[in-house]
């Protein structure tokens, strides 16, 4: 999806076009999902946190950058969700 696409469809789901999201999702899923698996070690738990991810994403765009690539985005909020989970697991 090029830049411009993504930012209009940003500012289509911003708009109150939730259903717009789905794009989004299915164009980073499989890595974000694929990295928590290698995180976790378990497919049921990496499709949870991406879940969680998304979701995280999703409420945190209303304060999205167009300077910032989205997907450097979700990474950091995927960064500081599988430390979270792993230190929890980890007790």
């Amino acid at each position: 999806m090029e830049d411009e696409v993504l930012h209009n469809t940003i500012n289509e789901v911003l708009g109150g076009n939730i259903d717009k999201f789905e794009s989004i999702l299915l164009l980073y899923q499989k890595p974000i999902v694929l990295y928590c698996y290698h995180m976790l070690g378990s497919y049921p738990e990496a499709e949870d946190s991406a879940q969680e991810v998304f979701l995280k994403a999703y409420r945190s765009l209303s304060t999205y950058k167009p300077d910032v690539p989205l997907f450097t985005v979700i990474l950091t909020i995927l960064h500081f969700s599988i430390r979270f989970i792993s230190d929890y697991f980890s007790q």
